[in-house]
């Protein structure tokens, strides 16, 4: 049976079999630089940093990376991993995730990205994420560059909490980009002063996108008023 738990709780044995996992994914994919040491790091000095490992049978099969941020009650998911043989766990790999959250944190939104650089691989997962009710916003989402000083587009995917409705896609953005790329970069020269020209950037495409919003909602409230008055 599958289950999916806080790194942090787990035993230590299992804590090294996930980090055997870990630097499996690394071996794999060369556009990912964060270092297992660094992932430790942010464990044990980040309280809204997770690592939630994957189990089946209680030996742990993949991961889930995520951080929670209360200013917008929102929980970003970075990185999500599974051993080969595991694949046909991915279908509940994500309702694991959000029953588990929902239970823990006081959320709005899982929010993730989906970037162009890959686009067989990335498109697969765009499908994935929309089974399991993600759906993309319409805006084009510039995501921070990470070892080098190119920014990468792709889009940026939403699923709200079915009791809550609404988003201020405007502190999301600011919390994708200073509170998750600045932390994980804030070591890297002059990184800050790229990232605030990129934000520059990206808020031009969210002011059509909010402006778009604000057409919308009023149209649509301007119709029920005259349909109730009709």
């Amino acid at each position: 049976m599958e289950k999916i738990a806080d790194f942090r709780e787990l035993p230590k044995d299992i804590q090294s079999k996930t980090l055997a996992n870990y630097e499996l994914r690394l071996s794999k994919y060369t556009e990912i630089y964060t270092l297992t040491e660094e992932i430790k790091s942010a464990i044990h000095n980040d309280k809204n940093f997770y690592l939630y490992v994957v189990l089946f049978n209680n030996n742990p099969v993949g991961h889930i990376q995520f951080k929670y941020f209360e200013s917008s009650r929102m929980i970003f998911i970075d990185y999500v991993y599974l051993l080969k043989d595991y694949s046909f766990l991915r279908d509940n790999f994500y309702s694991l995730l959000e029953r588990n959250v929902i239970k823990n944190f006081d959320i709005a939104n899982l929010v993730t990205e989906v970037t162009f650089f890959n686009k067989r691989r990335n498109k697969a997962l765009e499908l994935l994420l929309s089974k399991q009710g993600f759906y993309s916003l319409d805006f084009n989402y510039i995501q921070p560059p990470t070892e080098s000083i190119f920014f990468t587009k792709g889009k940026l995917l939403i699923k709200p909490i079915k009791w809550y409705n609404g988003y201020d896609i405007n502190l999301i953005i600011k919390d994708i980009y200073f509170n998750h790329y600045g932390f994980w970069y804030r070591k890297k020269r002059l990184y800050k002063y790229t990232l605030e020209i990129i934000y520059f950037i990206q808020k031009y495409y969210l002011k059509n996108y909010n402006l778009k919003n604000y057409v919308e909602k009023e149209w649509f409230q301007n119709k029920i008023k005259r349909e109730h008055n009709e």
